[in-house]
C-alpha cells in the first residue's frame, strides 16, 4: 500500500546524495589540490545529501520530516510517517553502505529515526492513557514538548493515571509498591520496548485505560495491560505523587462539591504527604495553600460574608450545601 511513498522518499535521499557528491567533486576541483579520490569520498559520506544533517556522529536523513514528526500533535499519523521514512532510509542506506564499502553505516543512518519512533510510541501511550474530556492541557503531547523538559510534569501524568484506577490512597500505595518491585517493568521509549511481547503490553495499556488493570496488583507478565507507573518506575516517588493526587482530588471536589468522598480521599493523600513533611516542607505548604486559596477559602468567605463578594463559586450550587449541617460537618 505504501510502497510508492517509500520509493519516492528513497529517491529523494538518493538524489540528495548525488547532488552532494557533485558539490564535493566541484569543490575539490576548484581547490586545485589533487588530494586523492578516497579523501573526497570520506568528505562526501559525512555530509550525505542536501536534506541531511550530521548530529553527534549520526547522519540524519530527511531532516525536515524528522522535525515535523517531532512537533506533530497528530501522533498516529506522525508514527506512520516516521515508519515510512525509516523504511525508505533503511533501503537507501543499505545501498549506500555497499557503495561506500561500509564507510556509510546503515545502522547509524536509521538510528535517529529508530529513537524517534520509540519516543512517539511513548507519547502515544501517555496520550491514550490520559485521554479524557476532563484533562485539557494548553500544549499537546509531542516529542519536542516532552524533550524540552519544561512543558509537562511526569508526576502529574502518573498521578492522574493512578486516579483512573482508584481514589483510595491505600490501594494506590499498594500499586506503587508493586510497580517498584516488578520484574516486568520497562521503558517503551528505549530498546526494551521493541520486543514483541512488551510491544503488545503497551498496546493493551493504550486500549484498556482501567479495564483489566488491578488498582493494587501489578501485572506479572506481558499479557495484561499495565498502569503508566510501570513504564516510568524511575518516577515512582510516593510523596510527589501524593501531592499531585491531593491537588487533583481537591479540584475534582471543587467541580462536584456534593461529592464529599473526593475531599476525604484528598485528605488521605495529604496525610501521606504530611508524613514526609520534614523532607518536602515547601511542597507541603505549596499544595495546601493552593487548595485552601482555590477551593476552601471561598466557601468560608461565602458563609461569613455572603455570596456577593465571592464570584469564584456558584450561589445556586453552594447555598443549599452551606445550609446543610451534615455537609458542613
Amino acid at each position: 500500500l505504501w510502497s510508492s511513498t517509500v520509493r519516492w522518499l528513497e529517491n529523494i535521499i538518493k538524489d540528495g546524495v548525488q547532488k552532494d557528491d557533485e558539490k564535493e567533486r566541484k569543490a575539490a576541483g576548484n581547490s586545485g589540490g589533487n588530494t586523492m579520490g578516497m579523501e573526497s569520498t570520506r568528505t562526501t559520506t559525512t555530509n550525505v545529501g542536501a536534506n541531511n544533517l550530521k548530529e553527534g556522529g549520526n547522519i540524519l536523513f530527511l531532516e525536515d520530516l524528522y522535525h515535523f514528526c517531532e512537533e506533530a500533535s497528530d501522533l498516529p499519523r506522525a508514527f506512520l510517517l516516521a515508519i515510512l521514512c525509516y523504511e525508505a532510509i533503511s533501503v537507501a542506506a543499505k545501498a549506500l553502505e555497499e557503495k561506500s564499502y561500509g564507510l556509510i553505516s546503515r545502522e547509524e543512518c536509521v538510528k535517529p529515526w529508530t529513537e524517534l519512533l520509540r519516543k512517539i510510541r511513548m507519547c502515544l501511550l501517555i496520550s491514550l492513557r490520559l485521554h479524557s474530556p476532563s484533562y485539557a492541557h494548553p500544549f499537546p503531547i509531542t516529542v519536542s514538548n516532552i524533550d524540552n523538559g519544561r512543558t509537562f510534569s511526569v508526576y502529574e501524568w502518573i498521578a492522574r493515571d493512578e486516579l483512573i484506577l482508584s481514589h483510595k490512597h491505600g490501594e494506590i500505595t499498594a500499586l506503587e509498591d508493586a510497580c517498584w518491585s516488578s520484574t516486568v517493568a520497562f521503558n517503551p521509549s528505549c530498546a526494551d520496548g521493541d520486543e514483541l511481547s512488551r510491544w503488545k503490553m503497551v498496546q493493551l495499556s493504550c486500549t484498556n485505560r482501567s479495564g483489566g488493570i488491578s488498582p493494587t496488583v501489578c501485572p506479572t507478565d506481558y499479557s495484561k495491560p499495565a498502569p503508566l507507573l510501570l513504564f516510568m518506575t524511575h518516577y515512582n516517588n510516593p510523596t510527589k505523587l501524593s501531592a499531585h493526587r491531593f491537588v487533583m482530588l481537591a479540584n475534582m471536589w471543587g467541580r462536584e462539591p456534593k461529592s464529599l468522598h473526593l475531599l476525604k480521599d484528598a485528605v488521605s493523600a495529604l496525610r501521606a504527604l504530611d508524613n514526609d513533611g520534614h523532607i518536602y516542607a515547601n511542597l507541603l505548604v505549596a499544595v495546601v495553600d493552593e487548595v485552601w486559596q482555590t477551593h476552601l477559602r471561598p466557601v468560608y468567605r461565602a458563609i461569613l460574608f455572603g455570596f456577593d463578594d465571592v464570584p469564584e463559586i456558584s450561589e445556586e450550587i453552594m447555598s443549599p450545601l452551606c445550609m446543610d449541617t451534615g455537609w458542613l460537618k
